[in-house]
């Protein structure tokens, strides 16, 4: 996988992988790292990968180590989750699933958008988020200005 993942990156990219580039890398792992916080290059490797169908699982920011970002396939997307909210007004869709490592992840629909090392703290982001929606959604008509 890691190969195929390197050909068509190489390709549409035109950078390499080797060290002395130091644009992207591949750990042993399978992972890529992203050196210098470089969030734009981290962005087209992902929509490159996820567009390629080279994969089975969409390729995900897993992490962030010092200045590097870390790029690998989201291998929860199978497993199956241990928490669910409606949120908001619209009842927004949120599923929690927990990693091997006792991570939890969250996910709308099926794109992870935040990790968290307790229940506790995702259970406060989930309820931050929920009140943010609520009180976006009762803002008053009058507060606006017509013309």
């Amino acid at each position: 996988m890691k190969n195929k993942i390197a050909a068509i990156l190489d390709a549409s990219l035109g950078f390499s992988d080797s060290l002395d580039d130091i644009d992207y890398y591949f750990e042993k792992d399978g992972t890529i790292v992203v050196p210098n916080n470089n969030v734009s290059l981290s962005a087209k490797i992902l929509r490159i990968v996820n567009a390629s169908g080279l994969v089975k699982h969409r390729m995900v920011k897993l992490s962030k180590k010092g200045d590097a970002i870390i790029l690998g396939i989201d291998e929860l997307i199978d497993v199956a989750p241990v928490d669910s909210y409606e949120i908001g007004p619209d009842k927004l869709s949120i599923v929690v699933k927990k990693s091997p490592d006792g991570k939890f992840y969250l996910y709308d629909n099926n794109k992870r958008i935040g990790s968290f090392k307790s229940k506790a703290a995702y259970k406060r982001y989930v309820g931050n988020m929920h009140k943010t929606l609520q009180d976006q959604h009762e803002i008053p008509e009058e507060n606006y200005e017509t013309e």
